[in-house]
């Protein structure tokens, strides 16, 4: 719920559309991401009580998930990081935030973790069966 009010807050008002609120944003965007993939990977994993029978049915998008997972959770480690530098960038260069890093905090923040379980997720010898 927190993710999306931030996200909500974003789009109504611009006023505090900046570049570290933005990154905020996204971090609550990989954090939304990631909670909906904590639902379908419960229901995924096969286990017995209420979810056995949405695990039956989700049974083929396990797999799937779990990587989504994975990656929605290493963005949002990213972008947790990509913040704390900003602020550190604001704090040591006497209030001036970092310039000309905007592109190289969005492309950590998704293309990381996107590098980082592309090769697991493309080759089957990786997954744990």
């Amino acid at each position: 719920v927190g993710c999306v009010f931030i996200i909500a807050t974003y789009l109504r008002f611009p006023v505090i559309r900046q570049y570290i609120f933005l990154l905020v944003v996204h971090m609550s965007i990989a954090d939304a991401a990631m909670c909906a993939t904590i639902i379908l990977a419960t229901g995924a994993n096969p286990t017995e009580g209420d979810w056995s029978i949405l695990s039956a049915a989700a049974a083929p998008i396990c797999r799937p998930v779990f990587v989504a997972l994975q990656y929605f959770t290493t963005a949002y480690m990213f972008f947790a990081s990509a913040i704390s530098y900003f602020l550190w960038r604001s704090v040591a260069g006497a209030g001036r935030g970092p310039k000309g890093d905007a592109r190289s905090l969005f492309l950590i923040g998704w293309g990381l973790p996107m590098f980082i379980h592309a090769l697991p997720s493309a080759l089957p010898r990786f997954w744990i069966v």
